[in-house]
């Protein structure tokens, strides 16, 4: 129990029972990672887990104004360069300045049968 405890502290409390158990068979001691585990509940050793990294792809806390919804989800154009739309990669530009902001013009196009 000691030596857990020993590499559990020298890991500064981040090693689980699967690391402990490597660390104590490479330094001689036959500890299987089922009873690591077990002597470590037991002794109410937890090791210190640490939230997964999250992309934040939008920020919704801002003071910027928010353009108003002109489109309104009405795509269809009556003639060309009537709506005009944009790529949202362009807010990444500051992110990679060797990128272009690029608008086009909606596609006006009618089928004849």
């Amino acid at each position: 129990m000691t030596q857990i405890q020993h590499v559990y502290d020298s890991s500064q409390s981040r090693y689980g029972s699967p690391r402990i158990a490597n660390d104590l068979n490479a330094l001689g001691v036959k500890a299987s990672r089922n009873r690591v585990a077990r002597l470590m509940h037991k002794a109410n050793i937890k090791s210190i887990m640490y939230k997964k990294y999250r992309v934040q792809t939008t920020d919704s806390k801002h003071d910027y104004p928010i353009a108003n919804n002109l489109l309104n989800r009405e795509f269809s154009a009556v003639k060309p360069c009537q709506k005009w739309v944009s790529d949202i990669t362009a807010r990444a530009a500051p992110l990679y300045p060797n990128w272009r902001r690029l608008v086009v013009p909606d596609c006006y196009f009618r089928f004849s049968r």
